[in-house]
């Protein structure tokens, strides 16, 4: 008798305690969306706003120094995201990638920044380059003779 009932205990046991998963199947895919596709910013160091929605924890990361982010992430849901740059002393314009990313899941933006055009050069006579601003008034010492 204690061998029956052992053995229908086991049985019962073992059908009802498989219910076919371990929870909710997860999306295939993290779902990242931002309120722009591109961000441009003038030359001088300034910030600005983006609205970043996801449907899980995310992170941002940028490729530049010059450009960062506050907060460098979010959770579930919408925030607004702080995008710095610093002044653009290079001469050029110049750009910056901002990579989001939710497990494997990778987006990336890209930033932006105009030259400062008083940071670029006026060619005064062939091999010889004066920045905006300025002026050539004596360069005899250089010449060759």
């Amino acid at each position: 008798m204690k061998k029956l009932f052992f053995i229908i205990a086991s049985l019962t046991l073992a059908t009802c305690g498989c219910n076919g998963g371990s929870g909710p199947e997860p999306t295939d895919t993290p779902q990242i969306s931002l309120s722009s596709e591109q961000l441009e910013f003038g030359f001088i160091a300034q910030s600005g706003t983006l609205k970043v929605t996801s449907d899980r924890e995310w992170g941002v990361a940028s490729d530049q120094e010059w450009c960062t982010t506050s907060p460098t992430g979010g959770l579930e849901g919408q925030t607004t995201l702080t995008v710095n740059v610093t002044d653009n002393r290079s001469g050029k314009d110049r750009t910056c990638i901002l990579s989001f990313r939710s497990g494997n899941y990778k987006k990336e933006l890209t930033l932006l920044q105009h030259l400062n055009p008083a940071d670029t050069t006026t060619v005064v006579d062939p091999g010889v380059e004066v920045p905006a601003g300025y002026k050539l008034v004596w360069r005899g010492e250089f010449d060759k003779l």
